[in-house]
């Protein structure tokens, strides 16, 4: 699901399951930096900024991850510590303390809860037809930067010019 919902430029799908929440966090790999950064946001420092500055999640680094968070559900794919930390939180705004799992501390913040159920095609239509627009205009970029390389033939004469002898090797 977060493969196409990163291929569908961050747009939710057109049914949400019960439990659908979209998270960001911050990963760290040391307890003590996992506190401190606790302490920096209950102080009022911006989450975003500290998870751009200190998160070692590469995920998290992505656009549109990085501006959208991840979807999460209970069906998801996640490290079991962490999806069950932000499948229970409760309001939008809430923080986990660090949550421990095998690749780290995560400090977990709820960006969106949906409700359950199916979207309607009419209220979202223009942003999937942006977020297709998009596609095609990277695949066509992608395409004609191939077709660009095939046509252009490069040849290396690496041996033609180490054999060239200049006037300091002729001593």
């Amino acid at each position: 699901m977060q493969e196409a919902y990163d291929e569908a430029g961050g747009i939710p799908p057109l049914y949400v399951p019960a439990d659908f929440v979209r998270v960001k966090h911050i990963l760290v790999s040391d307890e003590s930096q996992a506190l401190s950064l606790i302490e920096r946001i209950n102080a009022g420092e911006s989450f975003e900024i500290l998870m751009t500055e200190y998160g070692e999640d590469p995920g998290m680094k992505r656009e549109p991850t990085m501006l959208l968070g991840y979807l999460m559900y209970s069906g998801t794919n996640f490290v079991p510590e962490f999806k069950q930390a932000g499948l229970e939180l409760k309001d939008v705004g809430d923080i986990t303390a660090p949550i421990k799992s095998s690749h780290g501390y995560h400090i977990i913040k709820l960006v969106e809860k949906l409700p359950k159920g199916s979207r309607k095609y009419e209220d979202i239509k223009e942003t999937y037809m942006n977020g297709l627009l998009l596609r095609l205009k990277e695949q066509y970029y992608e395409e004609q930067v191939n077709t660009w390389m095939e046509e252009t033939k490069i040849t290396s004469h690496i041996e033609k010019i180490r054999s060239i002898r200049t006037p300091d090797s002729a001593k």
